[in-house]
């Protein structure tokens, strides 16, 4: 077994698949790709695996994704971004679902209580383009002979010289580059990979709320759309429609999210993240603490509630104090939307996983330079931007 390459890619979610597509295209042969989870074309854990959360998820690429690049030089980003279409493009999925606003006077409301929103213009996949994107990725690698290595736990990443040393329960493995493509599942051994290397990190900022869900019926005015909306410290993430709130799974909690691209999770129901930043000493520590407490507590996978019972104080969230602005976040939401007291609900707990943030150059190189982050190791997220910046990274190796 080859226990020596140029490069390694951890993470085999999109960002980590199409660093290794640019790496292989390019005739970049010395590289190995390590996941925690299963092959291609396996069973697998929901968010672990071959291509990620992909086949888990909703199916949408939001074009917004690409306003997180704007660090990025415009000129050589749209050969990254015509490159990346071109393989999505394989499925034979191109056409833009261009999102609409509300109604004028909803935009009036959400002015006036001082929110910041935007529409989210997306293409959408259902299940049959997922496997068929699937199979198009294996099939685009397979004739290289990769070194892939699923089922494969990395437990440590150290220093070696200029490169590094990865191991795993039964084996040691050197690179001379490393990849950083962890995903969701990775955000807590992220934190411990850059105290590890020494990186310089700041960990500042816990991003915790809920899913709140009403009937589409009371929601008329806002036209269907996916808008998302801002204040200093809270996002709502973009709206989702006709879906179904399911857990997330992670290796010892779990965690609210939503899908919708198969006909069997059909529903006449609203569903959107409304999360508060917490400043706190240690942002991957506190959503750690919070997304189990909030588990044990309501002995569920994800529970629901209705929204005039955390009013009420008969919640047994109303005992952690990181949730004592939701009183405040219903009765807004309740200016704005009608009934949302008495019919709306929201489901806990509702956490971005993501790890700490460092500083980042254009082609995603730590302050180590043969580090490099992608996906939501960089803090870089949604479908879309993963298959950005897992390109970008190989691209900065070439």
């Amino acid at each position: 077994m080859r226990k020596n390459f140029s490069v390694a890619i951890v993470g085999a979610g999109l960002a980590g698949c199409f660093s290794l597509l640019k790496l292989l295209e390019n005739q970049y042969q010395d590289v190995a790709l390590f996941d925690l989870g299963r092959p291609f074309a396996k069973r697998r854990r929901q968010l672990e695996g071959a291509l990620g959360c992909l086949p888990c998820s909703d199916g949408k690429f939001y074009l917004t994704d690409i306003d997180q690049f704007d660090f990025i030089d415009g000129r050589n980003f749209r050969k990254t971004k015509n490159w990346v279409l071109k393989q999505l493009e394989s499925v034979g999925v191109t056409k833009t679902i261009t999102d609409t606003l509300p109604s004028s006077s909803i935009q009036k409301k959400l002015t006036e209580a001082g929110w910041d929103f935007k529409t989210n213009d997306y293409v959408q996949w259902k299940p049959e383009q997922i496997h068929n994107f699937s199979r198009y990725v294996y099939r685009t690698i397979e004739p290289h002979n990769p070194n892939l290595f699923f089922d494969t736990e990395i437990r440590s990443v150290s220093k070696n010289g200029t490169g590094f040393i990865l191991k795993t329960p039964d084996d040691e493995f050197t690179c001379e580059k490393l990849i950083v493509a962890a995903g969701r599942t990775g955000w807590r051994w992220v934190q411990d990979i850059f105290k590890d290397l020494g990186l310089p990190y700041d960990d500042s900022v816990a991003k915790i709320g809920v899913r709140f869900e009403v009937p589409t019926n009371i929601v008329k005015e806002f036209n269907r759309s996916n808008l998302s909306m801002t204040k200093p410290g809270i996002e709502v993430l973009p709206w989702n429609w006709n879906g179904t709130i399911m857990p997330e799974d992670h290796a010892d909690m779990v965690i609210s999210c939503f899908r919708s691209n198969e006909s069997r999770w059909n529903s006449e129901k609203l569903s959107f993240s409304y999360i508060n930043h917490i400043p706190t000493e240690s942002g991957v520590d506190l959503s750690e603490r919070i997304a189990k407490l909030s588990y044990l507590l309501f002995n569920d996978r994800v529970s629901k509630e209705r929204n005039k019972i955390y009013l009420t104080g008969r919640s047994q969230l109303n005992s952690i104090p990181e949730y004592s602005w939701l009183g405040n976040a219903i009765d807004e939401m309740s200016r704005i939307i009608p009934d949302f007291i008495e019919k709306g609900a929201y489901h806990i707990p509702n956490i971005l996983c993501h790890p700490p943030r460092v500083d980042l150059s254009q082609t995603l190189q730590t302050v180590d330079p043969n580090l490099i982050l992608a996906g939501e190791s960089a803090n870089l997220g949604g479908l879309l931007g993963s298959c950005l910046s897992g390109t970008l990274a190989a691209e900065g190796l070439l």
